[in-house]
């Protein structure tokens, strides 16, 4: 074969492996998201959550979801910083969700069950 054919050849696979892991990084973004939604509903359920507490969630996750929107309509696609981006910010929920759910507040404590 000549170089210019593996050289295409090698080329192609690089771009069909980033298109992929840009693919799985995107599926585990949308994992992650569905699994802090569960920890959050399991925080109302177990009474660790006020209501407050619940609403400043959500209102951290809808932010998630409109910076993932805004990042595909740039220019459709979402890249390696947006990508770390939103890794940042789902690291920053995570937190606030454990130390919400942690903290010493509960629905029995702020009266709204």
């Amino acid at each position: 074969m000549s170089r210019k054919i593996i050289s295409a050849f090698l080329g192609i696979a690089l771009i069909t492996t980033a298109t992929m892991g840009l693919a799985e990084a995107r599926g585990r973004e949308d994992r992650r998201q569905t699994r802090q939604s569960a920890r959050i509903q399991e925080g109302r359920a177990s009474g660790d959550l006020t209501k407050a507490e619940m609403k400043r969630l959500r209102a951290s996750g809808k932010a998630i979801k409109q910076a993932e929107k805004r990042f595909e309509n740039n220019d459709g696609e979402i890249g390696e910083k947006e990508a770390n981006a939103l890794e940042a910010m789902q690291d920053a929920r995570s937190k606030q969700i454990h130390r919400l759910k942690n903290n010493d507040r509960s629905q029995e404590d702020q009266g709204d069950q």
